[in-house]
């Protein structure tokens, strides 16, 4: 993995519009592990869909995919970096059982990168990228972001990235936490520096 030796599954999460995918891909090449991002898949089942009951119903299965995948290369001692969103999975006891037991089972270690950016920003590079996904999210503002809030909550050890900073300052906090800088297994939240618990 580049400079972060120890076998790793990174996970690369946060709403839409946070800034998460723009972060993993600058971050992927500094790290030379394997990119995984939810949207490949979500977008050759449902191309421009988010919302419907069938692309609800579906949506564990695409998780798992993605996960069957990480954990088969980790099985091959490949680093991967997951780029999804995770602000429900993230909540499910029993799947974050899963996510903290198979890599550890596989002999990697499991890091969590939390990328935020505020509600304007959020809004404005959903309109900018022009996302058939993002009209629903769009149209329907004020809802969207109460079911997923500018901070949803985390209940894993990660660092906090808000992307709406400098990023080679990011990348920098980034890299120090991938080679545990910053956390520990005995740190249970680690923050970007200034931001509130």
């Amino acid at each position: 993995m580049g400079g972060v030796h120890p076998l790793s599954l990174i996970l690369v999460l946060g709403s839409a519009g946070s800034g998460k995918t723009t972060f993993a891909q600058r971050l992927v090449p500094e790290l030379g592990c394997a990119y995984l991002n939810s949207d490949t898949i979500s977008e050759a089942a449902f191309p421009g869909d988010r919302e419907s009951l069938e692309y609800l119903k579906a949506r564990p299965i695409i998780y798992r995919t993605l996960y069957d995948v990480a954990f088969a290369n980790l099985k091959l001692g490949n680093s991967v970096l997951i780029d999804a969103p995770h602000v429900g999975h993230i909540l499910d006891p029993e799947w974050r059982a899963w996510v903290i037991s198979e890599p550890e089972r596989l002999g990697a270690r499991l890091r969590v990168i939390h990328c935020v950016a505020d509600q304007s920003t959020r809004r404005s590079r959903l309109a900018a990228r022009g996302e058939a996904r993002d009209a629903g999210r769009l149209a329907n503002w004020a809802e969207y972001i109460r079911s997923d809030p500018f901070r949803s909550p985390i209940p894993l050890p990660h660092i906090e990235i808000d992307t709406g900073q400098d990023m080679l300052g990011n990348l920098a906090l980034a890299r120090d936490y991938l080679r545990g800088a910053h956390a520990s297994a005995g740190s249970p939240w680690t923050r970007r520096a200034g931001a509130s618990k």
